[in-house]
């Protein structure tokens, strides 16, 4: 109701709350429940159970979470009486589709949180490889499975928020992303799980953007095309026959020139960008 802004800062504020310590459930045992401290516990109860609320919302979708809790709310058999944690799990179930066994036993009933490593590789334009490892803060959960939200940040500042479904170490994910260069990768930035002190490394690209550019046709007769992927900026191109002489120069963004004047043969392109400099063949007929 306060906006997007203030509610990501709500949500920063419960995870480093939640996580100031590696232990502790929403579920309240059974030897804590005379202790009122536990039972209505900020970190716990309140902040973890908040938050924990909200990922479910998240795993399962806006629309879907809200209808669950409305039939849950409007569920006759429990007016006048008690419900249960597994009572609002199964209207989740029923209305998702989801098996959420896993989902209440790493967060309601056991204890702490993750915290993700990535490596990020890009082995093509517009796509991303992204391993995720997890430790856990408390040994009651082997494995916290679920959506794990990542943002990847381009050069220019653009912003691109998506989420891999993890359920094991070492997991592998192909992500498309929509530009060409990403000067940084961010775990949780949107602050949709409890999960701190993520850590992203970016490994080199196996690729060079420059390996997408190509001359066509080839051979030419008399005009060469230069056809290169979103985000590469042409800044010169120099043309060199076999005997290593420059026979022409160009500047600017150009991807287009008339060889039309040019010897027949092996030609040398150097085509300078802002991604770096390619050295293209092409003959000349």
């Amino acid at each position: 109701m306060d906006g997007t802004d203030a509610f990501w800062n709500w949500r920063n504020n419960r995870v480093l709350h939640i996580t100031e310590a590696p232990n502790g459930s929403v579920y309240v045992p059974a030897n804590d429940t005379l202790n009122v401290a536990r039972v209505f516990s900020s970190r716990l109860t309140y902040d973890k159970g908040a938050m924990v609320l909200h990922m479910l919302k998240y795993k399962l979708g806006t629309e879907t979470f809200l209808q669950a809790v409305r039939d849950y709310l409007a569920d006759t058999d429990f007016a006048y009486a008690y419900a249960k944690t597994p009572d609002f799990q199964a209207h989740l179930e029923e209305e998702s589709g989801v098996d959420l066994d896993e989902f209440f036993n790493d967060w309601v009933y056991n204890q702490g949180y993750p915290t993700y490593n990535l490596t990020v590789s890009f082995p093509a334009i517009f796509q991303a490889t992204v391993t995720v490892t997890q430790t856990q803060s408390h040994p009651s959960v082997t494995y916290f499975e679920g959506p794990v939200p990542i943002r990847f940040t381009s050069n220019t500042g653009q912003v691109y928020d998506t989420f891999v479904d993890n359920t094991f170490n070492g997991q592998q994910f192909t992500v498309s992303i929509p530009f060409v260069a990403v000067s940084n990768v961010e775990v949780n930035a949107t602050r949709d799980i409890i999960s701190v002190n993520n850590n992203v490394t970016l490994s080199n690209q196996s690729f060079s953007l420059l390996e997408s550019v190509h001359l066509y046709p080839n051979p030419a007769g008399s005009q060469l095309n230069l056809d290169v992927p979103q985000g590469i900026i042409v800044e010169s191109a120099s043309f060199y026959n076999t005997l290593g002489q420059k026979v022409l120069q160009t500047t600017g963004n150009t991807t287009l020139w008339n060889v039309a004047n040019l010897a027949a043969g092996v030609h040398v392109v150097t085509v300078v960008t802002n991604e770096g400099t390619a050295n293209l063949k092409f003959i000349k007929e």
